[in-house]
């Protein structure tokens, strides 16, 4: 918006020449004018939501005192570099916070189905004592060490390892889904963000060549509004067009970001796996 004030400035400057000259009457003059107002109320506007996000961004940050004074420069790059999907699809099977709590909550359940199943199998217990035993010594006479070997085999237990043995079953059972629907839901999730990564870097292609055209458009326009072939609404129009590619390349880029972002959210955010 700031580009676009000043590039109408140089074209009102313009208009008053030709005006002063006897070229052009005074409502290009005033085309200019109108316009340039209609940009500046867009850039106080700009300027009001960017304090927002500001504020905004000092409360995230845990900044006691907030502040306005966020720097705007420079262009959002396009990096060309092809993602690896394979990588990224095993790196996200293997770190993805949702799936290794499923996985745990299969184990923990797979433990406990042999901890039921333990109450079917037969138990061999040792019992060593030492020391003065009367009941023993009463019994052999002397002796302050004793040991015993006990055998037991379950074979009642009105049903209650049965039932254990059949809902720790279930469980896993159940536990064995949800890991599964899991990964599912994981990878379809995985592949609309790539599909969604491949449409954007589509769109940016469309959106540069449409920006190279909208910028040669105006330099056309602009030289024959300085030969009096065009008038100030052919100027304003090319401008204008030219203005939208800008935004709109920048958004396109914006998104593009965005979107492969989101792919650390799929590994819980870990900022030491360079993806792209």
């Amino acid at each position: 918006k700031e580009t676009a004030i000043k590039l109408n400035q140089e074209q009102m400057a313009l208009a008053k020449v030709k005006r002063s000259s006897g070229f052009t009457s005074s409502s290009d003059v005033i085309e200019f004018d109108l316009r340039g107002a209609t940009l500046s109320s867009d850039l106080i506007l700009l300027t009001k939501e960017m304090r927002e996000h500001s504020q905004e961004l000092s409360v995230l940050l845990g900044r006691k005192e907030g502040s306005s004074n966020i720097v705007v420069k420079g262009h959002i790059l396009r990096n060309d570099k092809p993602l690896d999907k394979e990588h990224i699809k095993n790196l996200v099977l293997q770190r993805n916070f949702d799936l290794d709590e499923s996985r745990s909550q299969l184990e923990i359940s797979s433990i406990e189905r042999e901890i039921a199943r333990s109450g079917f199998f037969p138990k061999i217990n040792f019992d060593v004592k030492f020391g003065k035993i009367e009941q023993e010594r009463a019994k052999s006479g002397s002796g302050d060490f004793s040991a015993m070997l006990t055998f037991s085999l379950p074979l009642f237990s009105g049903f209650s390892s049965v039932n254990s043995v059949a809902v720790q079953r279930d469980i896993v059972e159940s536990r064995q889904y949800e890991v599964s629907h899991r990964e599912l839901s994981v990878r379809s999730n995985l592949e609309n963000v790539f599909t969604e990564i491949d449409t954007l870097v589509e769109r940016l292609n469309l959106e540069e060549k449409n920006l190279v055209r909208s910028e040669e458009y105006y330099k056309v326009t602009l030289d024959e509004y300085r030969r009096g072939i065009k008038n100030s609404p052919d100027m304003v129009g090319a401008s204008e067009r030219l203005l939208e590619a800008k935004i709109r390349n920048l958004e396109v880029r914006k998104d593009l970001q965005l979107a492969k972002l989101k792919i650390y959210e799929f590994i819980n955010g870990d900022p030491s796996q360079n993806l792209f």
